[in-house]
């Protein structure tokens, strides 16, 4: 029965299912209906998957939201921080006074505005405005208008409390170096702002003691690098006279394996039209005595190099641009290396005063050495080329007067080779000898040298002569001694110019043939002022007729003795 009714209502609900929705309600209430005590069915595996693919999506926007928010941030402090001051707190500033005051005890270090700066590497910096270094007596010792200070990251990393500098900057930074007539040198850097007049400065020689106890100090253990740019330094040299300033310089000191090196670059403003351009470099060992430095200059003027050392007081008469290098250093016993330098001399004039006649030369070349310790020069190379004389010399100088602070003399020995001669432009073409010896003393204030020796080598013969050559204030004083034991004739009209004595000179030309010439003197004299003087003695006689004869200018300045 029960089967027929069901099969009668799916029959009617595949064939009315409306209406047979509608008859069947009443008995569908849960009154009428039996329970149904069937468990309900689990969810379906799948869409469990389905809620954790959800969250892990939701994870994966909240991930890359952040790291595009952490993106836009860092390129804003990029934007923001990079290269541009952030102004720290009172209480950083207070921390820094009080550990510059821990680490340098001796010394008082003011300082105006302090910043932090993210500079190249990304490393921080800080930054102070307008330092000021002063010692107990509050004399101020140097200032600079900026100091920027990078911080060792490693003493960090160790744990250490102490910040110790791993870097230092310096800008603006003024001193003044004076050499005073004794010599020595007094560094000063408070000339302007509260000096004490009875303080000279620190002499130089104790410069490199110095700088080794600084750097050994614990607080600057880390310190390998140090910069100082916008150096202005004033020379003044109260023995020549002189003053120049150093403009636009920079510095940069090194810690390379226990050694400092340092470099330096500097524009030196004196008193001439163009700028002469010094490069110095300094390398020593931390803690010993010895060092090596050299220096570099460029285009600087023969007078005032020749005021800086005794070494180079032979070109004070000079009038030339000069550009060479030098190199030195100090020994274990504090005493000076011995010097070496190279110098290139351009065009310019031998002019000890304005008085005197220039004597000009197109350039010169030196290569010498010089030890302090003994007073002596050796030359390498002494080479001039001019129209007036050129020549290659080589030898020694040892020089005087060096306790006093200044040159008083050098005498010198030299050899010289390639000689060729056309003084004044009085032949057509210059005069070549073979070579030539000379002993001289050079004396600078007045200048005059004193020719003690000079041994021309002309072939087979050779000539000997002394004189002495003087400055005076109204110009050139010559006084010339030459001697020979024979002589050809021709040779004679050879070195004779035809613009001095013409007549004496074509008088010889006409009487001396075929003649043996012995026993010629020649002597010259010229003053300022006056007309030059000459003096020509000589034997003579001929091949043929054996005639022996004396010949002399009617003005002689010294009385022919007779033959």
């Amino acid at each position: 029965m029960e089967c027929a009714l069901t099969s009668v209502i799916v029959g009617q609900w595949r064939k009315y299912p409306s209406s047979v929705a509608q008859n069947l309600a009443p008995f569908c209430s849960d009154r009428n209906l039996m329970a149904d005590t069937t468990p309900p069915a689990s969810p379906k595996p799948r869409r469990r998957k389905r809620g954790w693919f959800l969250l892990l999506v939701g994870l994966f926007n909240a991930m890359w939201a952040l790291l595009v928010l952490t993106t836009l941030a860092a390129v804003a402090a990029v934007y923001f921080l990079y290269d541009r001051p952030v102004v720290l707190p009172d209480w950083v500033e207070s921390r820094i006074e009080a550990r510059l005051v821990a680490e340098f005890p001796d010394l008082k270090i003011s300082f105006g505005e302090v910043r932090l700066l993210m500079q190249e590497g990304w490393r921080p910096r800080v930054r102070l405005r307008n330092v000021a270094v002063a010692d107990q007596t509050g004399r101020e010792m140097i200032r600079f208008s900026e100091a920027r200070v990078r911080f060792s990251l490693a003493s960090l990393r160790a744990g250490e409390v102490k910040l110790k500098p791993a870097e230092v900057a310096l800008q603006g930074v003024f001193a003044t170096l004076i050499r005073e007539e004794d010599g020595r040198f007094l560094l000063q850097t408070d000339l302007t702002t509260g000096a004490d007049p009875d303080a000279t400065g620190a002499p130089l020689g104790r410069v490199v003691a110095q700088i080794d106890s600084v750097l050994q100090q614990p607080g600057l253990a880390d310190l390998d690098h140090a910069e100082v740019r916008g150096l202005t330094l004033q020379f003044i040299d109260r023995r020549a006279g002189t003053a120049f300033t150093l403009d636009g310089g920079r510095v940069i000191a090194q810690r390379k394996d226990g050694a400092l090196v340092a470099s330096a670059d500097l524009a030196v403003l004196g008193g001439g039209a163009a700028a002469t351009t010094l490069s110095a470099n300094y390398t020593s060992v931390i803690g010993e005595a010895e060092a090596q430095f050299g220096v570099r200059i460029d285009d600087a003027s023969a007078a005032d190099i020749a005021t800086q050392s005794p070494a180079f007081a032979w070109m004070s008469a000079l009038k030339a641009p000069i550009s060479g290098s030098v190199r030195s250093g100090v020994r274990a016993n504090g005493t000076l290396a011995p010097l070496s330098a190279t110098l290139q001399i351009g065009a310019g004039v031998l002019q000890p005063n304005t008085e005197t006649q220039p004597i000009p030369f197109d350039s010169a070349r030196s290569y010498f050495s010089y030890d302090a310790a003994r007073g002596l020069l050796r030359f390498d190379e002494l080479s001039v080329d001019s129209k007036w004389v050129s020549a290659r010399a080589e030898g020694t100088a040892s020089l005087s007067g060096l306790r006093t602070g200044a040159l008083e003399a050098l005498v010198g020995q030299f050899s010289l080779t390639e000689l060729r001669a056309n003084p004044m432009d009085f032949y057509p073409e210059p005069v070549e000898l073979d070579g030539a010896e000379i002993d001289f003393r050079l004396q600078t204030k007045p200048f005059k040298i004193d020719i003690g020796r000079l041994d021309l080598f002309d072939g087979a013969q050779t000539r000997h002569a002394f004189g002495t050559l003087t400055a005076q204030p109204e110009g050139w004083q010559v006084s010339l001694d030459a001697r020979t034991d024979q002589v050809d004739p021709a040779r004679i009209i050879e070195l004779w110019p035809e613009a001095v004595k013409p007549k004496t000179r074509k008088w010889l030309v006409k009487n001396l043939i075929d003649a043996d010439i012995t026993n010629a003197d020649f002597a010259l004299r010229l003053a300022p002022n006056e007309a030059p003087r000459t003096y020509l003695a000589f034997d003579y006689q001929r091949r043929l007729g054996q005639i022996h004869a004396h010949t002399a200018p009617r003005d002689p300045i010294a009385r022919p003795c007779q033959s």
